[in-house]
């Protein structure tokens, strides 16, 4: 199911009660979004029971810093600006915690370990140079409706790290990510 046009995508999910029509407003993605994660395999689409599903796999991280005098900050996603205007906090966003510091989704037959690093790369500019080996800690599994896609019932399987930023990778001010749709902003807070 991954040779999806738009028009052929939007008609395969509102014929299966799937409604696209407000997709791309305030905080949701556009429907090129979705087809864009199929084809870089981030996610699936399968039918259950005659209802579409979204499969995804995903992996995060916390990420820490500990300063000469002992304090230890982490690193948190504090808001994502759309280019719309609209604002998302990361606490909106339902069935999922929002305390890891940077979360991503895998590509198609990726590493758990290799998507995260992709990701801190991708997210904050920070590559393995710059931080200390990443420590596994769980997976866990989580389904619900995302904000991102109204309406497409999604099931997530999350591989979740923690690790510490060296020195000259500390940025005080935090990171910006700027992406096609949005920006994200990353700020420290001291634990």
């Amino acid at each position: 199911m991954n040779n999806f046009t738009v028009d052929s995508l939007r008609e395969f999910l509102n014929s299966h009660g799937v409604g696209t029509t407000i997709w791309g407003t305030g905080i949701t993605k556009p429907i090129e979004k979705l087809l864009e994660e199929i084809k870089e395999g981030e996610c699936e689409l399968i039918l259950n029971d005659n209802k579409i599903e979204r499969v995804v796999n995903c992996c995060s991280i916390d990420i820490y810093y500990k300063t000469d005098d002992d304090e230890i900050w982490k690193l948190r996603e504090k808001k994502q600006i759309m280019f719309s205007g609209e604002i998302k906090n990361p606490g909106e966003i339902k069935n999922l915690s929002h305390t890891e510091s940077v979360r991503g989704k895998n590509k198609k037959n990726e590493d758990p370990e290799e998507a995260i690093k992709r990701e801190m790369q991708e997210e904050i500019g920070v590559s393995v140079i710059g931080y200390e080996k990443l420590r596994f800690i769980e997976t866990t599994n989580h389904e619900g409706m995302p904000t991102t896609f109204p309406g497409l019932f999604s099931r997530y399987t999350q591989n979740h790290f923690e690790t510490y930023l060296h020195k000259e990778y500390f940025k005080p001010e935090g990171y910006i990510e700027n992406q096609p749709y949005k920006k994200i902003y990353f700020e420290w807070e001291k634990l």
